[in-house]
């Protein structure tokens, strides 16, 4: 479960690709993702890569607002991110996920107690 609040604006990117090659792209990653945006105020950094499956890798980016120095909010991130007209210049980089990395609200997590997903059982 993850840990990080909204304003941490922490988004995670699962990528097609080992983490070593992700590393060494990281640039182009950034430069790619900030010219989807089209928006020349936004900074996007990568906070964290990590190998997940084999053959993919996790890339934890944030944006900052250049004018307030202020996070972008993750669910914004992610919302602008995963824009129908964006996703062909996503594929193309190899991102096949985009998710907001925040903890469930209150409410949220209260629900999910409430109305478990059905499990599967092993005999």
């Amino acid at each position: 479960m993850f840990t990080d609040s909204n304003e941490d604006g922490n988004v995670i990117l699962t990528i097609k690709k080992p983490q070593d090659k992700v590393q060494a792209e990281e640039t182009e990653l950034i430069n790619a993702l900030q010219s989807m945006l089209a928006r020349p105020n936004i900074f996007l950094k990568v906070a964290a890569t990590k190998q997940s499956k084999e053959g993919q890798s996790m890339v934890v980016v944030y944006a900052e607002d250049r004018t307030t120095l202020r996070r972008i909010p993750a669910t914004d991130l992610a919302s602008a991110l995963v824009q129908p007209m964006l996703k062909p210049r996503l594929e193309s980089l190899g991102v096949v996920n985009v998710q907001a990395k925040i903890k469930p609200s209150p409410n949220q997590l209260r629900q999910y107690l409430d109305n478990p997903p059905h499990g599967e059982y092993y005999y």
